[in-house]
């Protein structure tokens, strides 16, 4: 056993008589470096090695979930835990499906409370206040941008799931307008459009912009070649929108000259929504 690390049984006796990190602190730490859901992480870790730290202290949220993994004694159980209890199937249930994860998260980055994550969810309240501080502790660092764009946006070690991540970083961005309209559009993603309808082309403007995300990704000498050839047409001015549709599709727009190469399918693409997109200068583009 190294020589700054306890087992649980010995922790009650030798921690209290030590000067040791304090419980916000070290959530500031293991925040920084393993990311939003670092109390399910490292409870797991700890109920595995049967082993903490005795440099640091750790809130009952953590340790009702390190009981959640490994049932503790129950001296340390009424020690370490408090009075209040985790509803941690519930918030598990969110983590493991996919689009009520996206839905509860995109929300949170948009800046809505936990209460109005419930209404539009279905979930309750406490529900949602549970899941931040399991899987999500990103209330309150929003503002930190580079943070959440390693951890959130593009986390590293796990499977790259696109629209997930652009999803996300919309609602970040754009707010829980652009949030909502992300979220109701979902469903119809993938699906066979009409490109000769606004909704079609909206549509279609959607599954291109997570596209690019991918192409970025994976190809990304690739997009640039393809952005040589066709131009950019991100404008480097601040432009001003009307509404939430307004507001995305402008940025896939300037996003999507790109993506598109000159092959005849790209062309019928440009062709049917030639006058979708317009600048605030009052220049037309097509994509």
């Amino acid at each position: 056993m190294m020589e700054h690390e306890t087992d649980f049984e010995s922790l009650l006796m030798d921690g209290l008589e030590r000067e040791r990190m304090p419980a916000e602190e070290s959530r500031k730490v293991f925040r920084f470096s393993l990311g939003p859901a670092w109390r399910w992480e490292k409870a797991q870790l700890v109920a595995l090695r049967r082993r903490i730290s005795k440099r640091v202290e750790c809130d009952s949220t953590f340790w009702q979930l390190v009981n959640h993994f490994y049932e503790l004694p129950k001296e340390m159980h009424e020690s370490l835990c408090g009075g209040l209890q985790l509803d941690t199937a519930a918030a598990e249930a969110i983590f493991v499906d996919p689009i009520a994860r996206l839905n509860v998260e995109a929300r949170i980055l948009a800046r809505q409370s936990p209460e109005e994550v419930a209404a539009r969810t279905g979930c309750a309240a406490q529900t949602v206040r549970d899941y931040c501080s399991i899987f999500f502790d990103v209330l309150e660092n929003l503002g930190a941008s580079s943070w959440l764009a390693v951890h959130v946006f593009h986390p590293e070690g796990e499977f790259a799931n696109d629209l997930h991540s652009v999803v996300l970083r919309d609602a970040y961005q754009g707010g829980s307008a652009v949030c909502e309209h992300w979220l109701e559009r979902l469903p119809v993603l993938g699906q066979e459009c009409d490109l000769t309808t606004e909704f079609g082309r909206e549509v279609k403007r959607l599954e291109l912009h997570v596209r690019r995300s991918q192409l970025q990704r994976q190809a990304p000498l690739e997009l640039g070649k393809a952005a040589v050839r066709i131009g950019n047409l991100s404008p480097h001015e601040r432009v001003g929108f009307i509404d939430a549709s307004e507001v995305v599709e402008r940025h896939i727009a300037q996003s999507l000259g790109d993506i598109l190469s000159s092959d005849e399918n790209a062309q019928q693409v440009m062709q049917i929504d030639r006058h979708s997109h317009k600048r605030e200068c009052r220049q037309r583009h097509s994509a």
